[in-house]
């Protein structure tokens, strides 16, 4: 659907059709649970946020080339790869649907900084990196990607390439 009210004026919106007439209508999510908003509203609550977070992250890199930017899911990728153009970001990176079709078997030059998009930080990207620093999370409570946090991953202990590789193979990219 198309948004009637700014996401703050559809939360009052909803939260008053609840309180007022019992309705939930629209706000239960894929895993079954009531929300502030639609689902659809809610996932892109926190793009702009999560943006600016990934540019405080680029600007600290040293060596832009050598920078890989990489989305856990679709939204996360697919927000850096619009909103990030008025921030100057290269588009993201994610194995989320159609974003593997995007993917490179390997970067030159090797990658030296990593910007990790997701929940949490997984096991092989903390064994992978020397030095990975929090750079911000979203804040915003009625966004779905509340608490997303966006980790500046620098100094690999090993190649980037050979890392990522593995993954690839993993998760069955086909090139």
């Amino acid at each position: 659907g198309f948004p009637i009210y700014k996401p703050v004026k559809m939360v009052e919106y909803f939260r008053n059709l609840e309180e007022e007439h019992g309705m939930t209508m629209g706000r239960r999510f894929e895993d079954g649970t009531i929300h502030s908003l639609p689902q659809d509203y809610a996932d892109q609550l926190g793009w702009e946020e999560l943006t600016a977070h990934v540019a405080k992250a680029f600007e600290q890199v040293k060596d832009k080339e050598a920078c890989l930017i990489y989305g856990e899911n679709y939204g996360q990728a697919a927000a850096i790869s619009v909103i990030g153009k008025k921030y100057g970001l290269p588009e993201a990176v994610s194995f989320a649907d159609s974003f593997r079709y995007w993917i490179r078997d390997e970067f030159d030059p090797d990658i030296q900084s990593f910007i990790y998009i997701n929940d949490e930080l997984g096991q092989d990207v903390e064994a992978l990196f020397e030095q990975i620093t929090i750079v911000g999370r979203i804040s915003n409570v009625d966004a779905r990607e509340y608490g997303t946090t966006v980790y500046l991953c620098e100094k690999p202990r090993s190649s980037f390439n050979e890392f990522w590789k593995g993954v690839t193979s993993r998760v069955g990219v086909n090139w």
